[in-house]
């Protein structure tokens, strides 16, 4: 994922993709939580790697029950 300490640029852009279509799914939920998701990925590379592997398809996202959070589950997290 890295090169030279720099994130190839396409997958940085694949990853960006990855963020929207999440950021998607949860605005379907009452949430809008791009600029959090793009924080958390560039901060966690793990996080990163994760959505970058794991199939959109196969993502699961919640909302708690007094609508006061929104989450979802990638891989095994």
């Amino acid at each position: 994922m890295e090169k030279n300490g720099k994130i190839d640029k396409e997958i940085k852009e694949k990853l960006n993709r990855r963020v929207v279509a999440i950021n998607e799914e949860l605005k379907k939920l009452g949430f809008d939580l791009e600029e959090d998701l793009q924080e958390l990925v560039d901060l966690r590379c793990d996080i990163a790697q994760l959505v970058l592997t794991t199939k959109l398809k196969k993502i699961q996202y919640f909302k708690e029950k007094n609508n006061e959070g929104v989450g979802f589950y990638l891989g095994d997290l």
